[in-house]
């Protein structure tokens, strides 16, 4: 028996630790594979998920902002028009104390002044009736204005977003940029020209200028790179290489500056071991830059290289490599960017056409009405002085015989 456990221990007991060493380095290589591939694809579901949700929010946010502006446009000519009634309402009472007035003046002089008065009411009330029309149709015409920019704003926001360059129609149309054939996606291209464009079904056309996919996904930091940032660091102090390489910096300064205390000059074979002293100092210092440098290098390689996949001792790969389908994705945000963009167009020009039509209808109203208010006044001034004058001046005329006599 103690032979046996003899000869287990001094042959099968290191085939079983190679063995576990063995198992425990593919475990850990298939959880490094794993966990990589787990995190590119958690990556990129993190990155259109942010992204869907900043166009999301846009969009959101610029029909908030036209309701407001429609809401603020139309609660404005409201409180003006209630302005605008109270006053003429107010000017009325005193054109109509002002005929009263007239009935009862005692004498021709008093009469005119009292006629004058009251003209000069009806000419208050003309002056409103303008006042109030013109700054109503000023307001209306500014309007279609403020929902232009705030469209225009939202189409430079959603053209950052869709990482596209917004082009007029007249531009699009020119023939140096009419496109020449398109895919199923809306992406075109010229021929000598690069850059491709992105055709909408309203007619625009959007130059790309960056693959969308490729633009999100480096602006996002990747979780496997982020222990190469302290490494990368230039104020790092924990690196040896580091130290060495500012050491040696030092020293060069030292042997550069080396002088004696006394400020006796140099002899030339002391001013030629100070300057080797100081070259080798120099180029010690660059080749340790250098070395840092690569060995930076190395470990972002190592970093951003896929983890090799773990196979058997027949080498059957043991994992299965399931990349993000960059194809896939680039091809899908392409229709959702032609989606987006003809959205953008439709909604812009049915939002900026209610505009136009509600300000042109409402101004064309006020026109009218401010004709129909002025045709209906102007006869009044003639009733005041021929009317309620002449009634006076006959109830006057008595008075003033009898007086005579």
């Amino acid at each position: 028996a103690d032979e046996v456990d003899s000869l287990l221990e001094q042959e099968a007991q290191p085939v079983l630790s190679r063995r576990r060493e063995a198992a425990a380095q593919l475990l850990q290589q298939t959880a490094r594979f794993l966990e990589r591939q787990a995190a590119e694809w958690q990556l990129a579901v993190q990155v259109l998920s942010n992204w869907l949700t900043s166009l999301v929010a846009l969009f959101e946010d610029n029909k908030a902002r036209i309701k407001r502006s429609d809401a603020g446009i139309k609660a404005t000519s409201k409180a003006a028009r209630q302005e605008f009634e109270q006053a003429d309402a107010d000017k009325e009472a005193a054109l109509d104390a002002a005929i009263l007035s007239v009935t009862e003046g005692s004498s021709e002089k008093v009469l005119d002044e009292r006629v004058e008065a009251a003209l000069r009411d009806l000419s208050a009330i003309e002056a409103g009736y303008r006042a109030y029309t013109a700054a109503s149709t000023e307001r209306l015409r500014q309007y279609p204005g403020v929902v232009k920019q705030q469209l225009e704003m939202y189409r430079q926001c959603l053209s950052g977003l869709l990482h596209v360059q917004p082009t007029t129609h007249s531009q699009t149309g020119s023939p140096q940029q009419q496109p020449q054939h398109s895919d199923a996606a809306g992406v075109a291209s010229s021929p000598g020209q690069r850059q491709q464009q992105l055709e909408v079904p309203q007619g625009g056309s959007y130059p790309l200028l960056h693959d969308l996919w490729t633009a999100l996904m480096e602006a996002t930091d990747k979780p496997w790179l982020q222990h190469l940032k302290p490494v990368a660091s230039p104020c790092t102090d924990t690196s040896s290489t580091v130290e060495g390489v500012s050491d040696q910096t030092a020293t060069a300064s030292v042997a550069k500056s080396a002088a004696p205390a006394n400020g006796a000059k140099l002899t030339a074979k002391q001013q030629a071991e100070a300057a080797a002293a100081a070259a080798a100092a120099e180029a010690a210092a660059a080749a340790a830059a250098a070395e840092a440098e690569a060995a930076r290098a190395a470990a972002y390689a190592a970093a951003v290289a896929f983890p090799s996949c773990p196979t058997s001792e027949e080498g059957t790969p043991l994992c299965q490599r399931l990349p993000v389908p960059t194809d896939v994705v680039q091809s899908s945000l392409q229709l959702v960017q032609v989606s987006l963009l003809g959205e953008m167009e439709s909604y812009s020009s049915r939002v900026q056409g209610s505009a136009d039509t509600w300000s042109e209808s409402v101004e064309q109203m006020l026109t009218e009405e401010l004709d129909s208010r002025l045709r209906a006044h102007r006869p009044r001034a003639g009733r005041i002085e021929e009317e309620v004058t002449q009634q006076q001046l006959s109830a006057l005329t008595p008075q003033c015989v009898i007086h005579a006599i």
